[in-house]
């Protein structure tokens, strides 16, 4: 039998063989605590017993190095004019110093107020080594002081060596005992176990309350949806996709006069455009409406014709174009071109713009107009562009929410993978600690 089996047999009690494999001990996560306390009670009651009777001579010798400490104080060696002067000085220093980590470390080293376990348990583990580094930190300032201060060092270093070996004794009862060390780590492992369940309990709920509002947003999301396919096959509605077709066919009949009206213009636009920069650049005099015309009737050919009905400024300016051609500032290619441009001119002069163009795009005019009028007092058109706007926001949202859904799913798990590490992990140490195999209900 190993040291730590015979160590732990007379702690917790010999494991007892059974033929085939154990029974597993169930024990509940909140009865756990009082469970392991029953297991290690009788250990930590000879520790804590031993502890606590250290502790009053700790508290005594603590004293007296204070009151050592005081006395030390009391001695002025830098008001002594005899010696070295400097080196009083620096003595005095030291005194000072020596005096006041001094008594930082014993401040530090006051035994806890509380008797539980752990916190004795902590002292004893800690206090010679914090007692040994601080020492080595002003060790210097001890030695210095020491110099004229000899017999009152002396003294304040007898109750320090004094202090020390009663807690090495505590140091050396708690570290050397293996048991003591595995039974923080399942207090430990039980601290962060309840912690974790705890985190997952608090992400439990709120993935329950994003689920919730995720679904609240769909049934908002679905009753738009069934309210828009309401309002679609409501008469009004009907009436606005007939508003809407009879709005579309005025535009498309606009577009094809459009398109006819400047194909129309297309053999003379090059020169009118020659025609333009000449007026432009001052070689080619025209009056300020046949250049705004002019101007209109390149860019804007519809436009043009609605101010001028009859084409009675684009005629004049044909012949303007005319006289330019004839005279040689509009350069044409050849004879052929030029034949072909100054017949265009003759074809649109005589043309009638009127009944061709002005009069259907007038009638056009007509039917766009009443069909936006009978639009814009159609209320399916303004309900249907709210119900989807609020369709659009509601898809922003939903898609929100099912991502931080998703996030909190997946967190979820992965807080759940950690908390049954820590459950194994305990069950481990607790089967360890008893030489019983041990499961943990959460329950």
């Amino acid at each position: 039998m190993g040291i730590i089996d015979w160590f732990f047999g007379l702690l917790f009690g010999k494991k007892k063989k059974h033929k085939g494999e154990a029974h597993a001990h169930n024990v509940r996560l909140s009865e756990f605590g009082p469970w392991l306390s029953k297991h290690s009670e009788k250990e930590f009651s000879e520790l804590t017993n031993f502890a606590l009777s250290k502790f009053a001579e700790i508290k005594h010798l603590l004293k007296e190095t204070g009151l050592s400490l005081d006395d030390l104080l009391e001695k002025n060696v830098e008001e002594n004019e005899k010696g070295n002067q400097r080196l009083r000085k620096i003595v005095g220093t030291s005194q000072r110093n020596f005096a006041e980590h001094m008594k930082q470390l014993l401040a530090k080293l006051q035994p806890p107020v509380t008797a539980d376990f752990v916190s004795i348990k902590d002292y004893c583990l800690s206090a010679a080594p914090t007692m040994e580094r601080e020492i080595n930190s002003f060790g210097k300032s001890i030695s210095y002081t020491s110099i004229i201060l000899k017999e009152e060092v002396s003294g304040i270093g007898a109750n320090v060596k004094e202090l020390q070996s009663v807690l090495k004794q505590l140091f050396d009862s708690f570290s050397k005992r293996e048991s003591i060390s595995l039974l923080v780590e399942i207090k430990n492992a039980e601290k962060r176990l309840g912690e974790k369940l705890s985190e997952n309990l608090s992400s439990k709920e709120y993935l329950d309350e994003a689920s919730l509002e995720k679904k609240k947003t769909e049934k908002k999301h679905s009753d738009l949806l069934q309210k828009l396919s309401s309002l679609e096959q409501s008469a009004e509605f009907k009436a606005l996709a007939e508003l809407e077709s009879a709005k579309r066919a005025a535009l498309e009949k606009k577009e094809k006069l459009r398109s006819a009206l400047v194909d129309l213009l297309a053999p003379l636009d090059k020169p009118l455009r020659r025609l333009e920069a000449l007026s432009d650049s001052g070689a080619f005099l025209l009056e300020k409406t046949e250049k705004d015309f002019l101007r209109m009737f390149l860019r804007e050919p519809l436009l043009a014709i609605k101010q001028d009905p009859r084409a009675d400024f684009l005629k004049k300016i044909l012949k303007e174009l005319k006289a330019a051609i004839d005279s040689g500032k509009v350069s044409l290619k050849d004879e052929k071109d030029r034949g072909k441009r100054l017949g265009a001119i003759d074809s649109l002069v005589s043309f009638d713009f009127f009944s061709n163009f002005f009069w259907k795009a007038n009638q056009v005019e007509v039917e766009l107009q009443k069909a936006e009028k009978e639009l814009s007092h159609n209320n399916a058109l303004q309900e249907k562009s709210d119900i989807e706007r609020e369709i659009a926001y509601l898809e922003k949202e939903l898609s929100e929410r099912a991502k931080a859904v998703e996030s909190l799913k997946k967190k979820l798990a992965a807080m759940e993978t950690e908390t049954v590490s820590l459950k194994r992990l305990l069950e481990s140490l607790a089967e360890r600690a008893t030489g019983k195999k041990i499961e943990i209900s959460m329950k």
